[in-house]
């Protein structure tokens, strides 16, 4: 089964994820991309399938996205990041 999830974080974006559920779950992967990648990458949708009858559950997420609310990469980096450490 496949279920969109929507996070919500302190600074008032949104994660957009994925979440594909296994039969009997015996555990969780969570799927990371890289720096310009994206949830739905040819490796990890089918690492998704994959994993699934393995009896495993798999999380992808896009660390920046196009949707509503959504990170964008120009809007992260080492200044995002040293702001943001006292929180």
């Amino acid at each position: 089964m496949q279920k969109q999830i929507i996070l919500d974080t302190s600074d008032n974006k949104k994660i957009y994820g994925v979440w594909d559920r296994a039969d009997g779950e015996r555990g969780l992967v969570v799927v990371v991309h890289g720096l310009t990648g994206h949830k739905n990458e040819h490796i990890f949708y089918n690492a998704a399938k994959f994993l699934n009858q393995k009896g495993l559950s798999v999380f992808r997420f896009d660390l920046y996205s196009d949707e509503t609310g959504g990170r964008k990469l120009h809007e992260c980096g080492m200044a995002f990041l040293m702001d943001n450490l006292s929180e």
